[in-house]
């Protein structure tokens, strides 16, 4: 049951990073969490519809702040206590990241920048996972969205944030040119 779950709530996400149609990828998650509802798979869940929610907010689900994970499908504000309750610091790197993402579609930048630095702290939690080179590559661009605007100083440590993330990027796009040449800038 724990596999079924992993691998489902594994699929829904690679759906959504690798561009599948949204509105398919949205209804198939939706199936995939009544499933694990019914099997009571709390967790699984609940990582599903994190990214079910993301995929709801870019397909333009009414909602107030399209760039949070606030909707039918999750509310971020209730489910990040409860993540960090249960000491899940997966779901919490996820809720984290997703929240990047979209506030770096939404362009609020500064948002991102904020989701971005709590989703960092968590990364191990997802190593060796798609997650990491998501991350690196979603904190890059809204690095590079925010650092025109900022004074030199930050702007410097915004552009070597960057740089050292390209370093990772290229060796990720040398090793595995088929999931990462795309994002190396």
């Amino acid at each position: 049951l724990v596999f079924a779950a992993w691998a489902l709530m594994i699929r829904s996400m690679h759906h959504f990073f690798v561009g599948d149609p949204l509105p398919e990828a949205a209804r198939e998650a939706a199936t995939y969490a009544e499933a694990l509802v019914e099997l009571k798979h709390d967790s699984g869940t609940q990582y599903i519809n994190a990214v079910r929610q993301a995929e709801l907010c870019l397909i333009g689900e009414q909602a107030p702040t399209p760039w949070r994970l606030q909707g039918s499908a999750l509310d971020d504000a209730t489910m990040l206590p409860v993540h960090h309750q249960a000491n899940d610091l997966f779901g919490v790197c996820n809720v984290h990241l997703y929240s990047l993402v979209l506030c770096y579609w939404f362009e609020r930048h500064e948002e991102g920048l904020a989701q971005a630095i709590q989703a960092e702290r968590y990364l191990d939690t997802v190593a060796a996972l798609m997650q990491v080179p998501i991350f690196t590559f979603y904190d890059s661009l809204n690095r590079l969205a925010i650092a025109g605007a900022c004074p030199p100083a930050v702007r410097g440590a915004h552009l070597r944030k960057v740089a050292a993330s390209q370093k990772k990027m290229k060796d990720w796009a040398e090793h595995a040119p088929r999931n990462h040449r795309h994002r190396y800038l």
